[in-house]
């Protein structure tokens, strides 16, 4: 995937690609998802291809990052 080469850890988790799969473990857990959020990382890590996201200030565009940095094992 085009996000492996920055990170020193590797995940052998398979990733699903489903419109719940990726983000479902974040539920609950101070980050919310809508459901065409929850598509287009899904379709952008399925694809292995980056995820453009924009938005004002303080929209939770890094947090959106770190989540699924966590889920994914890699580090920042």
């Amino acid at each position: 995937m085009w996000f492996s080469s920055f990170s020193d850890k590797k995940s052998d988790q398979v990733v699903p690609l489903s419109a719940n799969g990726v983000v479902e473990p974040f539920r609950g857990k101070g980050y919310v998802f809508n459901p065409e959020l929850e598509a287009a990382v899904d379709v952008a890590i399925g694809l292995g291809r980056p995820l453009l996201v924009s938005g004002e200030p303080g929209g939770g565009k890094t947090e959106l990052g770190y989540a699924i940095a966590r889920r994914l094992g890699i580090g920042l």
